[in-house]
């Protein structure tokens, strides 16, 4: 999960994936890219919570789009090809490769009053925001 919004830094805090193909093995037989190309098959489904979520899900031409059509415009390759770019991409592409089922859940934030939300637990699920009891049900 992450909080805000699906960028760079929350990215690349997911580096670790990357990294996942030095340490899983899933045959015998010493091909590791045939391992690679395997690891789909054994991860599970990959799902991101976005806290405190407040952007309009919408493309660059205005258009309402779907949560995970977010995820997937954020997993996308970026242009370029200096190596931060090239590293960026790499993580995208594990992250894309291993996790071939992948959601996405933006919670807005559950209460509008600092004061609430500083004492949240003494606060009833349905004394919280609708989007934000809609998005949990979703989960």
């Amino acid at each position: 999960n992450s909080l805000g919004s699906i960028d760079e830094g929350a990215i690349s805090n997911l580096s670790f994936v990357a990294n996942l193909s030095q340490h899983v093995k899933v045959s015998d037989s010493g091909d590791a890219d045939l391992e690679a190309h395997e690891f789909h098959k054994f991860f599970p489904s990959f799902v991101w919570v976005v806290r405190d979520f407040a952007l309009d899900l919408v493309d660059e031409y205005g258009n309402e789009i779907s949560s995970d059509e977010y995820l997937e415009k954020a997993l996308a390759a970026q242009v370029g090809f200096d190596a931060a770019t090239t590293e960026r991409n790499r993580v995208r592409q594990m992250m894309t490769a291993f996790f071939t089922e992948r959601r996405c859940f933006p919670l807005v934030r559950p209460l509008h009053d600092e004061a609430q939300l500083q004492q949240i637990d003494a606060v009833g699920f349905d004394a919280l925001r609708e989007p934000f009891r809609d998005g949990v049900e979703a989960l």
